[in-house]
């Protein structure tokens, strides 16, 4: 009598056992949280604690907070470096990019909805913050100048040459109105350094013919 397959097996052996994959809800809550879990928030608001003076304020709502978080940055002699979530926003500001670009880079960041307004007010939450923005403002003002300056160049190759010397002079007028401004106003000193009321008065267009036809 023939024996059956299933009983056929070798004294001692164990049949192979597949293993079993783990479920999909273990494996998620195995992986490291990312910045839309709570789980983030909570581990970075306690981190925050830790280190935090005594009596300090912690900044209000999840934006403010996420920008006084620290980035580990290190500078090109891998010196670190203290930079902020905040730091990080102004100099993308600075190169060009708008508040509306940058609250909705943050609302796909997030997960949530941030309105340009709500980045704008949080930026300028605490009076450092306001001091940085003022800071990167003034070196947007430079780099719109250089821009629009490389700008007047490639007019000037093209044979524009009146749109560049004019944006120039006007350029000059925004940097030092006091000099350059569309009425410059001298005041001739009388006794004792008192004005008197005479006054020569040329706009920036008029020193420009002058000087072109040669008068002073």
């Amino acid at each position: 009598m023939q024996t059956p397959v299933r009983a056929r097996r070798k004294t001692g052996t164990k049949p192979k056992m597949t293993p079993a994959k783990a479920p999909k809800a273990e494996a998620a809550a195995a992986a490291e949280p990312t910045i839309r879990d709570d789980a983030w928030w909570l581990a970075r608001i306690a981190a925050w604690k830790a280190v935090a003076a005594e009596g300090a304020e912690m900044p209000r709502g999840k934006l403010a907070f996420w920008l006084a978080l620290e980035v580990d940055e290190r500078a090109n002699d891998g010196e670190p470096m203290v930079s902020t979530n905040l730091d990080r926003v102004l100099e993308r500001w600075v190169e060009g990019e708008s508040f509306q670009q940058l609250a909705a880079y943050l609302t796909a960041l997030f997960g949530f909805r941030v309105s340009h307004w709500a980045l704008r007010k949080a930026v300028m939450y605490t009076p450092e913050g306001l001091a940085k923005y003022n800071v990167a403002r003034e070196h947007q003002a430079h780099r719109l100048v250089e821009q629009a300056l490389d700008e007047a160049d490639l007019a000037s190759k093209d044979g524009d040459y009146r749109f560049a010397a004019e944006f120039r002079l006007k350029l000059a007028g925004k940097l030092r109105p006091e000099e350059y401004g569309d009425r410059t106003q001298l005041e001739i000193g009388g006794i004792k350094g008192r004005p008197i009321e005479n006054h020569v008065v040329q706009s920036p267009a008029e020193a420009y013919r002058a000087a072109l036809g040669g008068e002073a």
